[in-house]
């Protein structure tokens, strides 16, 4: 009869507590605890107990526990889903002290973390995310978690997403350009693209280089090389303080939406340059030697540089041996 009073109790309240009812669901929780047997009702109370010893936020702990009355699962699972509430939150707690972030609704930054987490399936994930968010904001810290657990869904094994993603909270995306990031996956696998790394390198170098995500995917590229690649992309595991490697990659251009390769046809024709420079000239600045075979090609170093050519026409400040 006590079970059957504390399971009428639980349906007549509401499980989800309205904003500001967050003492409410841990005072009905621990009423239907109190209409158990004795053994059932210190199961059932010892994860609330826990959180409130450890200063975290009970409500997602009664929440689970007049949930799993409500459904009628059994009491010794109802018990073990909410301790596993707590130690989540404890993870989150750990998070966001290891990201530095003093968040200022620290309860529901919690919860949702720990909603994170459970999706990630991975303690460990979740810190090295936070570690590599030092400095960024709650909110950010709670999109980049929730956007990894996306990219999980999506096929992208979850330590792969992580650095990369609290890297990209760390440097100031907020939580719309974040939950970006799985979207672009799943639409550079629809257009053919099939190299994880390769994605992942691209996002973080241009979130490094203060970039944006617009016109990464080139949906009119050769099938599986969808990627517009606008910067030289560093590893996670390789990065320095600062954003390096600045400047495009051979065969790209910044005009959205254009095939690789096309642009530099067009300039190595009319003698003009596009997002990289045509027929293997080099555009690197400061003193570098280089020579170019054939007709008009040429090193468009700039500052001390030498350059020869077997063709018509000569290189900058090379020398042309038709004035000897």
């Amino acid at each position: 009869m006590k079970r059957l009073a504390a399971i009428i109790l639980v349906l007549i309240v509401p499980c989800v507590a309205r904003a500001g009812d967050d003492a409410g669901t841990v005072a009905r929780a621990r009423a239907a605890a109190a209409q158990l047997p004795a053994a059932d009702a210190a199961a059932l109370l010892a994860p609330l107990d826990l959180a409130d010893a450890k200063k975290l936020p009970a409500a997602p702990v009664a929440q689970k526990i007049l949930e799993g009355l409500a459904k009628h699962v059994p009491v010794a699972r109802v018990a073990a889903a909410a301790a596993q509430v707590v130690v989540r939150l404890d993870d989150a707690s750990a998070a966001l002290e290891s990201a530095q972030i003093a968040a200022p609704d620290r309860e529901a930054t919690l919860a949702e973390l720990a909603l994170a987490e459970a999706r990630l399936g991975s303690r460990e994930v979740l810190l090295t995310l936070a570690q590599s968010a030092r400095g960024a904001s709650g909110e950010a810290l709670v999109a980049a978690a929730t956007a990894c657990a996306d990219l999980r869904d999506a096929g992208v094994p979850e330590a792969k997403g992580a650095p990369v993603l609290g890297r990209l909270a760390a440097r100031g995306f907020g939580p719309e350009q974040l939950a970006s990031v799985p979207a672009l996956y799943r639409q550079y696998r629809a257009e053919g693209g099939t190299d994880d790394r390769a994605f992942l390198d691209e996002v973080l170098a241009r979130g490094l280089n203060g970039g944006n995500l617009r016109g990464l995917i080139d949906p009119f590229a050769p099938h599986g090389q969808v990627l517009d690649r606008q910067a030289m992309p560093p590893r996670p595991d390789a990065l320095p303080d600062q954003g390096s490697g600045h400047g495009t990659v051979a065969g790209n251009t910044d005009r959205g939406g254009s095939s690789p390769g096309v642009d530099d046809d067009l300039a190595a024709r009319s003698g003009g340059q596009s997002g990289a420079p045509p027929n293997g000239a080099s555009a690197n600045n400061g003193k570098a030697k280089g020579s170019s075979n054939g007709n008009g090609n040429a090193n468009g170093n700039s500052g001390k540089g030498k350059g020869n050519s077997n063709g018509n026409s000569q290189a900058l400040h090379g020398h042309d041996p038709g004035e000897e």
